[in-house]
Parts: structure tokens; C-alpha cells; sequence
């Protein structure tokens, strides 16, 4: 479970760097338009200039007007679209640092339950260990004690036996 959570954030933040690849991507297209939009408005703010300090311009001074209008339009729209996209660039970093986070977390409690295994095993090898030694023990002291019990009967037997030819010979 831990080794699958661990596959996961990996995967995630596999794909974290592509997004952050395909947002950079896209900030730097944007910072070009951007540039270009720039230098179109302010080819368009120098006509429009010239047209306020009274330089005439001809039939087109109403198509110019409209074109830096335009221009103006498109330049906000830049600025937007350049904002948006550092946005999200910036949500995917946090994502991408908070994956790293867990994956690093989750390394660190997948390595933990590894060696509290491994202590887990150790322990029950002893234990195990332990109780074979005190099961032969246990045997060595019921040998021990079979062997006494014996012992002590046959020197019970020869007693009786003893015991009852003494009397015998007193009796006669």
C-alpha cells in the first residue's frame, strides 16, 4: 500500500514537471507576443502623438486610432494571458513541491515499517530461540526426574523385598 502511495506521487509529480515544462513553454511564447505587442503599441502611441501634436497623417488617421485601440486591446490581453499562465506555473510548483513533500514522507514511513519489521523478525527469532532452549530444558529435567523416579522405586522394591524376608525369618 505504502510502496503503491509511493508509485503514485511519483507519477504525480512526473507529471508536475510537465506541466511546469509546457507552462514555461507557454510563458515564453506569451513574453514574446507580449514583446511584440509592446513594440506595436508603442509604434502606435508614436502615431498617435503625432497625431494629437496636429502632424496629419492622411486617410488613415482613423484606421490608426483603431489600430492602437486594437493594439491596447490585445497588449491587456497579453497581460493577462502572461498573468494566468506564471498562475499556473506557480500552482504547479507548489503541487510539484507538495508531491515532493509526501513522496519524501512516505519514503520515510515505508523505511520505518521496514526496519520495525526487521525488529519484529529479530524478536521473534529470539523468542523463538527461547523457547526451544526452555522446551529442552524442560525435557533434560523431565528425563532428569524419570530417571529419579526409577531410581527411587527399585530402592523402594528392594526395600519391601528386604523388608518382607526380615520378617519372615522373625516369624519362624
Amino acid at each position: 500500500a505504502d510502496e503503491d502511495r509511493a508509485r503514485a506521487l511519483t507519477d504525480e509529480v512526473g507529471k508536475l514537471y510537465a506541466d511546469i515544462e509546457d507552462l514555461t513553454e507557454a510563458n515564453q511564447q506569451l513574453q514574446g507576443e507580449l514583446a511584440e505587442a509592446q513594440e506595436a503599441n508603442d509604434e502606435a502611441q508614436e502615431q498617435l502623438g503625432r497625431l494629437r501634436a496636429g502632424e496629419t497623417i492622411g486617410d488613415g488617421e482613423q484606421a490608426a486610432r483603431e489600430e492602437v485601440r486594437g493594439m491596447h486591446a490585445q497588449l491587456r490581453a497579453e497581460k493577462d494571458a502572461r498573468a494566468l499562465a506564471e498562475r499556473r506555473c506557480a500552482d504547479a510548483s507548489g503541487r510539484h513541491s507538495q508531491a515532493v513533500l509526501e513522496q519524501e514522507a512516505t519514503q520515510i514511513e515505508v523505511q520505518q515499517l521496514r526496519e520495525h519489521a526487521d525488529t519484529l523478525t529479530r524478536s521473534k527469532t529470539l523468542l523463538h530461540r527461547t523457547m526451544m532452549e526452555q522446551v529442552a530444558s524442560m525435557r533434560e529435567q523431565l528425563e532428569a526426574g524419570k530417571l529419579a523416579r526409577m531410581d527411587l522405586e527399585a530402592e523402594n522394591a528392594e526395600l519391601r523385598a528386604g523388608g518382607a524376608s526380615r520378617r519372615g525369618s522373625t516369624l519362624q
